[in-house]
């Protein structure tokens, strides 16, 4: 499948789930070869972030479909000298759709965090956001310098 028609793909795909409050809906995902972690949530007129509660029904199939279609982006040519292993979907309520990409080395990723590695991170922000131990942060920070 092209590029674009792809992005057109998972923008529907969005869209078929956005939250009718909403007005910017955001998928996340790392995709690394073993493992993969996303999330979706969505973003109120107020600003207030809103995602699916433990019992909400997430929905599951749309986003299994957003991520084998971004598996397959992920392979495209224009990304064979760097593969990128973290994405960030965006939508808004007036359908501007927004991708961005980010490489970050598996050994510097964390459980929920996206679009950063560890080594990314200030010490303020892990204490508030990410629950990461000192001292796995230090030792990132160490291997992998202030941005992975």
């Amino acid at each position: 499948m092209q590029t674009d028609k792809i992005y057109q793909e998972i923008g529907s795909l969005i869209w078929s789930i956005f939250p009718q409050e909403a007005i910017e809906a955001i998928f996340q995902v790392t995709l690394y070869e073993l493992h993969r972690d996303e999330e979706f949530h969505w973003i109120l007129e107020d600003g207030t972030e809103k995602t699916h509660g433990f019992n909400d029904e997430f929905p599951d199939e749309v986003t299994d479909k957003i991520v084998e279609l971004l598996q397959e982006l992920q392979k495209d040519k224009i990304f064979e000298k760097e593969q990128w292993t973290h994405c960030k979907v965006s939508l808004t309520n007036d359908q501007k759709f927004n991708i961005e990409f980010k490489y970050v080395k598996e050994e510097d990723s964390w459980p929920g965090l996206f679009m950063k590695g560890v080594s990314g991170l200030t010490y303020e922000e892990v204490r508030k956001h990410c629950n990461i131990p000192k001292k796995e942060w230090k030792k990132r920070q160490i291997l992998y310098g202030k941005e992975s």
